[in-house]
């Protein structure tokens, strides 16, 4: 059993004590040696000519092609169906001998993916949700998450954000009590809800940023943006010192940027990443182009359809080799950028994830997929999900079982996450069930997690920041 299991075992009031004396170790100590190692080399490696970046990359994948062959089940098939060896895998153009891996594979067939020599107890767990409401489980080596952190921070270090600086975060499910907000000590983090209904919880916000501190604004692109919407409505002065916006796990549109520039006086900047940890990109300090980190694995772009595919260097518990994201590169591509210097690869000008609907509230809140799927991420009996907005003030839950033979688990399930839902969109939105029918289910990923039958300018944060203004405040 790992320490996080443990702890979760240990009593609330425990934990709480533990997170802060957590928290007020000096980072230098607190971070970990493998976050340190990792951030150093990044720091060192970032300098690095094409061809030495490359060969470190033939590196990584021959050790991860290895333990692909040797322990995990998924891979030995492949690799003996093709009649290959990870050595005939000499360059990156071979990679392309093997096949692309969606995840439909892995919920097919979950343990196949599971390295042999790792012990199951010992490893985190994720569970990846995406836009499509499915999710799939899958394990962590032990130090994937340091390793994973010193990633995300090299990045931000070019809008100055170092290792332990603390930051406000607008992301998760939404945050209910007195006061609305709540201060994760442990990981130096001030947590704000996305779901924001009233003028003194927007000045509450202001007020706590500002007397703690912090420089940094991190989140989903809809909730900062909704976050700075409700600033300007309300006529309120930020007086904020912020350094930076960080952005992350949502698709990030230029008039968003815009937006968040405007309102909080600071740069803003894009990090791409994805639970599954295959692909890893962020602006730089004069671009707004997306540098993906050759270090963090081998990012190929199909030339026809500009999808991203991934093949990740840090997990070896659980790998993913040749994974469809489902998200697409705007080309065209290239390799090292001639305004920061750095040699990383690709570069692409922009990552556009699947196109998808929000939900509005009534009071004019929109809701993306990242908040819609917390009620529903530990599920167990739900197969299918599925929100559909008919209007303004109502909208469907369509869900599917796992066991059609077995329906008491589900419907109790069912009930604790419509409850959590109603909490999210509000006392003003009916929510209707409504099961989905077997012809529906037949296939993975058929369904689109959020539908909705509002107005275009409404519906999609796609459009011009005026649109999505008169839409949605």
């Amino acid at each position: 059993m790992n320490v996080s299991a443990i702890g979760k075992k240990l009593p609330l009031s425990i934990r709480e004590t533990l997170k802060a004396a957590y928290g007020a170790i000096p980072p230098g100590i607190r971070l970990g040696r493998t976050f340190w190692q990792t951030y150093r080399f990044l720091q060192e490696s970032q300098w690095w000519d094409a061809q030495k970046l490359a060969e470190y990359q033939m590196r990584e994948l021959e050790r991860l092609l290895s333990q692909c062959y040797e322990n995990v089940p998924h891979y030995r098939r492949v690799f003996d169906e093709r009649g290959l060896k990870p050595a005939q895998i000499q360059s990156l153009s071979d990679l392309a001998r093997l096949p692309y891996l969606g995840k439909a594979q892995i919920r097919k067939d979950a343990r196949a993916f599971v390295a042999r020599n790792r012990k199951v107890d010992r490893l985190g767990q994720k569970i990846s949700t995406g836009t499509t409401g499915e999710p799939f489980q899958f394990y962590l080596d032990y130090d994937q998450e340091e390793r994973e952190w010193a990633f995300a921070c090299h990045l931000w270090d070019r809008v100055g954000h170092k290792p332990g600086d603390v930051r406000a975060e607008i992301v998760g499910g939404r945050i209910e009590g007195s006061p609305p907000y709540f201060r994760d000590r442990r990981r130096g983090v001030l947590r704000l809800s996305p779901v924001i209904r009233r003028k003194e919880t927007v000045q509450l916000y202001l007020d706590t940023i500002r007397s703690d501190g912090i420089r940094f604004l991190y989140g989903y692109p809809s909730a900062i943006t909704y976050f700075a919407a409700l600033i300007k409505q309300y006529g309120l002065a930020p007086n904020l010192n912020l350094t930076a916006v960080l952005f992350s796990s949502e698709t990030l549109y230029p008039w968003q940027r815009t937006i968040a520039e405007e309102v909080f006086a600071c740069r803003s900047y894009s990090l791409y990443g994805l639970v599954e940890q295959m692909v890893m990109a962020g602006d730089c300090e004069a671009s707004r182009e997306y540098h993906c980190v050759p270090q963090y694995g081998i990012t190929e772009i199909d030339p026809q359809t500009g999808e991203i595919i991934g093949t990740g260097f840090l997990n070896h518990a659980h790998p993913f080799v040749r994974y469809r994201t489902g998200d697409v590169a705007t080309l065209p591509i290239r390799n090292g950028c001639a305004k920061c210097r750095r040699q990383y690869f690709p570069i692409v000008p922009d990552i556009e994830g699947r196109l998808q609907d929000f939900v509005v509230t009534p009071d004019g809140i929109p809701l993306n997929s990242c908040t819609l799927t917390f009620p529903f991420k530990p599920r167990k009996t739900i197969a299918r999900v599925q929100i559909v907005q008919e209007s303004v003030d109502r909208v469907v839950l369509r869900t599917a079982p796992v066991d059609e033979t077995n329906l008491s688990p589900y419907l109790e399930e069912l009930a604790v996450a419509r409850e959590i839902l109603q909490g999210i969109l509000g006392k003003d939105m009916t929510v209707r069930d409504e099961r989905i029918p077997p012809e529906e289910c037949v296939g993975p990923g058929k369904l689109r997690f959020v539908v909705s039958h509002l107005p275009r300018e409404v519906r999609c944060y796609d459009g011009s920041t005026k649109a999505v203004l008169e839409g949605t405040l």
